[in-house]
């Protein structure tokens, strides 16, 4: 592993110009949207999930978390989509089972991703590394970029602003004495390939030749699903849609909902008085005993509007329960 003294930060912040002018921008995220249109072919590597040992957590593959909730892993599925089941499978490791790491590949996956990657580009030694400017370790001992850095310039794309610095391909690493965290994009100087972990999301996009993604896809030491540039990158699966849609309609006709899901529980109610904006509240408590809520001040006009976000927000807490 390379250690945080070996990065050479940069300004040379015209090397990402390439990546925002392929970058797809739409009202709907999609692959494209997140790493760079323009490859032949592309890929998602998966964090692992995490199950609690003792007092230890071990990592854990989706198809493992899959087998335990005796659901197939399909190639566009999303955490939810094998930790929250339509039905119990009365499984004793799904109940431990802890969401995977979002905005980072672990640091053996990293190794592992940067091995292959290193055979598919004619600049293996000379890669550029993008860092999401907003991680909280300002003020830290171990903050790893300097305060010269985080005030100069950066790689500004449309979502997110980043620091830059550049070395060998096994840079990747050299954040891993912090957080053990990797790179939010990485590239070679021939731009070959580009590797993204978005902050948001529980895996990490490559994008390349058919030949790297071949080669990825057939990876025993990393945990891979094909993907193409179109797809949309977050879709709900269709039995959380079905206990949605009965719940908005207890709360619309009583004021009150509850849904029970095969790893917890959300309960909401929601008062409008009249055609005034209403409040919408949520709690949500897990299988394990872990409980939250929030109060959301609904603006409304159009029943359709209305449903609209009331289906939101209890989705988003639905998905909450094994995602967060």
């Amino acid at each position: 592993m390379g250690s945080v003294m070996e990065i050479a930060w940069s300004d040379r912040i015209g090397e990402g110009d390439w990546i925002r002018d392929r970058l797809v921008g739409s009202t709907i995220l999609t692959v494209s949207s997140v790493v760079p249109d323009g490859f032949e072919a592309y890929a998602r590597v998966l964090h692992p999930a995490r199950v609690a040992k003792g007092e230890t957590e071990q990592n854990a593959r989706w198809a493992e978390v899959a087998s335990w909730s005796d659901m197939e892993l399909l190639p566009k599925a999303q955490f939810h989509s094998v930790a929250l089941p339509p039905e119990s499978s009365g499984s004793a490791d799904l109940s431990l089972c802890r969401p995977p790491r979002r905005g980072s590949l672990t640091a053996e996956d990293c190794a592992a991703l940067a091995s292959l990657l290193r055979s598919h580009t004619t600049t293996a030694d000379a890669c550029w590394f993008c860092l999401w400017e907003g991680y909280a370790w300002e003020g830290l001992e171990s903050d790893p970029i300097p305060p010269e850095v985080l005030s100069g310039p950066k790689v500004l794309l449309a979502r997110r602003d980043y620091v830059l610095y550049n070395g060998p391909i096994e840079a990747a690493s050299a954040i891993d004495g912090v957080e053990a965290r990797s790179p939010n994009l990485w590239w070679p100087a021939d731009q070959a390939w580009c590797v993204a972990s978005d902050i948001d999301l529980p895996w990490t996009y490559v994008g390349g030749s058919s030949k790297l993604i071949e080669e990825l896809l057939a990876r025993d030491d990393l945990e891979v699903l094909p993907a193409g540039p179109a797809d949309t990158v977050w879709r709900i699966e269709k039995w959380i849609v079905k206990w949605v849609a009965t719940g908005v309609e207890e709360l619309l006709r009583t004021g009150n909902c509850r849904i029970e899901t095969t790893r917890g529980v959300i309960e909401a109610w929601f008062e409008r008085p009249g055609l005034e904006p209403g409040t919408l509240g949520i709690t949500s408590e897990t299988d394990d005993g872990r409980r939250w809520g929030k109060r959301t001040r609904i603006e409304h006009r159009v029943e359709v509007e209305l449903r609209r976000l009331l289906s939101l927000h209890l989705m988003m807490h639905l998905v909450d329960l094994v995602e967060t």
